[in-house]
């Protein structure tokens, strides 16, 4: 009977203490070992066979493979960069190359997609956000950016492009939903497809970093505004601060603010006229500092920022998140936490709502899932002082994130919708 039930039940075990485990302190050997898993086998498309090893590049060496363009890549924090090539079944010296890049985090794999996205290219309806044409097709990924080229634009490459990245989607886990900071962007009178994220040096300025920039219509002109996030009040203090006096000290005039009925709805502001930028308004609020460049409509600029701060205050800490499992609406007590851009899900609820159950101490926590299959369970150990987990009330909550990519499973998050969307098959 005990040898019977372990053909049917699997525990799959997850054991949480000790030390930190994070993908930014992964090995290369470890991020490869992950990467290796993405590359679809033979047959992925019909008569389609994968003719070359995995060979993996570093920051030490991409240039032998990309030359210049590794440029690019290092402004995003890249990591590591897989490639193999794939052929039809009857041969021939056409191919498709398969590059996947591991850009640390999702909205470095967002930034640099959309900063080779151009605007002849198609949608495609792959990954997060993906495009293609003729010859390439390529699509982001919770942190990975994935690039297929095809020597041939005959239509089983086409149709053997597309069921290649399929394959390479359906197999990374983890976010799949688009940057906190680029849905913190107001969708009213925005340019369709304007966004795009700058890691360093935005507007050229190296005091300003981790800023998305896109153009909204404001009568009938294209207007670029700035949203940084200075991941603290403090930074927001500092990088507000440290951009009003750089503006003292060029030359412009020192900054006032504008004489107007409006009431800015930030923290504080400043209106000057730039040297390249022309006339700007620029304000803090919270750990966010909003820019908006060649203001000629103070009126309307003003109206656009408040709705940036509506969208803002959307992010304050503690927001209770509804979570939804395998399309299951999953009730919580206490419910998920958003906290700034942070996801936080009470462990003990969560299980117990799924159908597993978890039992902790003061060193460990341990969560038992019934699963299909041979007997076996899986270890994590996690510093229980570290970022991805708290205690608050006495329940135990941790981060999504890290969760995700313990179980493997996918999940999105919709800041309008305040929910939190998880796939995951514990079969």
């Amino acid at each position: 009977m005990k040898k019977e039930r372990t053909l049917f039940t699997f525990i799959f075990c997850i054991v949480i203490i000790g030390i930190s485990y994070s993908s930014a302190f992964a090995t290369v050997e470890q991020m490869q070992r992950d990467m290796e898993m993405f590359f679809p086998p033979d047959e992925v498309s019909e008569g389609w066979k994968r003719t070359s090893t995995i060979k993996f590049f570093t920051e030490d060496n991409l240039y032998e493979y990309i030359n210049g363009a590794a440029e690019s890549f290092f402004a995003y924090q890249f990591q590591l960069c897989g490639t193999a090539t794939y052929e039809p079944g009857q041969g021939g010296e056409d191919f498709i190359e398969v590059d996947i890049y591991d850009m640390k985090t999702p909205l470095n794999a967002y930034g640099m997609y959309r900063s080779e996205w151009y605007p002849d290219a198609k949608s495609v309806d792959i990954g997060t956000e993906g495009y293609a044409d003729e010859a390439s097709l390529n699509f982001w990924q919770d942190r990975y950016y994935v690039k297929l080229l095809a020597t041939s634009e005959n239509e089983s490459f086409s149709d053997a492009k597309i069921a290649i990245a399929q394959a390479i989607a359906g197999s990374i886990y983890g976010r799949y939903s688009m940057p906190y900071l680029a849905q913190l962007l107001p969708k009213e009178s925005i340019i369709k497809n304007s966004e795009r994220f700058v890691l360093g040096s935005v507007l050229g300025y190296g005091f300003l970093r981790n800023g998305m920039i896109a153009s909204y219509q404001i009568n009938g002109q294209d207007k670029e505004f700035v949203l940084l996030d200075c991941q603290t009040e403090e930074g927001s203090r500092d990088t507000f601060s440290t951009f009003k006096r750089y503006e003292e000290q060029s030359g412009s005039g020192e900054p006032q603010y504008r004489q107007t009925d409006m009431e800015s709805p930030g923290d504080e502001s400043f209106s000057v006229e730039d040297r390249y930028y022309k006339n700007i308004i620029a304000m803090r609020l919270n750990r966010f500092v909003i820019i908006a460049l060649k203001v000629e409509d103070d009126e309307a600029t003003y109206a656009l920022m408040r709705t940036f701060a509506r969208r803002i205050s959307q992010m304050e800490p503690g927001r209770p998140t509804q979570v939804f499992f395998n399309g299951k609406r999953l009730v919580l007590s206490p419910p998920a936490q958003m906290k700034g851009q942070n996801v936080w899900l009470p462990v003990t609820p969560f299980s117990q709502a799924i159908g597993a159950s978890v039992t902790a101490d003061e060193v460990k926590i341990v969560m038992r899932y019934p699963n299909s299959g041979e007997f076996g369970y899986k270890e994590i150990r996690l510093d229980r002082d570290s970022s991805d987990v708290y205690i608050e009330d006495g329940t135990i909550f941790i981060n999504l994130e890290k969760f995700s990519n313990l179980l493997k499973v996918q999940y999105s998050v919709d800041l309008d919708q305040n929910e939190i969307l998880l796939t995951s098959k514990l079969d």
